[in-house]
């Protein structure tokens, strides 16, 4: 919704669902990421251990919430100015889940299976707010600048056994750019 508060000044808010589905690699992959040697700490048995990703068929879609809030004043002939906020709540985050490893090849075992298969066991919420301004010098030269702020809270769900970290760049992390 946009509401016009004067002829040079607007408020804007909105509210999003974004719904991401699953790719058929999510349900049907199988992707061999890493062989660890045997008799190795890591692995102490006699065969090769094969750390693979696995799809699911229960992997379900990813959701997302979002919810802005802005203001826009074309402070000058020549100048506009922009403000918005932004809070998104994701839910059912892509997870990879440890199963059973068992014994593959035939006739005789080859290698061990450590399985890490697709879940939906992550969530949380980013915020933040964006500054713009645009300012037209002269007819052929323009400025335009920015600022952005981005706080991440994404976490695994307690039941999720998921090897890996929660923030793609670590603990409550903040992002922020300029132009």
């Amino acid at each position: 919704m946009l509401w016009n508060l004067t002829p040079n000044q607007s408020v804007w808010t909105a509210v999003s669902r974004a719904v991401r589905t699953p790719a058929l690699t999510e349900e049907g992959l199988r992707l061999n990421s890493q062989v660890i040697p045997p008799g190795t700490p890591a692995n102490p048995t006699p065969l090769p251990a094969v750390v693979a990703v696995f799809g699911s068929h229960q992997f379900n879609s990813e959701d997302l919430l979002a919810y802005e809030l802005g203001y826009r004043v074309q402070a000058a002939k020549n100048l506009s100015l922009d403000i918005a906020t932004f809070y998104n709540s994701y839910s059912n985050l892509r997870t990879a889940e440890p199963g059973a490893p068992f014994v593959e090849g035939n006739p005789a075992p080859t290698d061990i299976v450590i399985p890490l298969v697709a879940g939906n066991k992550m969530s949380g919420g980013t915020y933040g707010v964006e500054l713009f301004a645009d300012w037209k010098v002269v007819p052929k030269w323009r400025l335009v600048g920015s600022y952005s702020y981005l706080q991440m809270d994404i976490h695994k769900n307690k039941d999720s056994q998921d090897p890996t970290a929660d923030n793609p760049n670590g603990p409550q992390a903040r992002v922020i750019s300029g132009t």
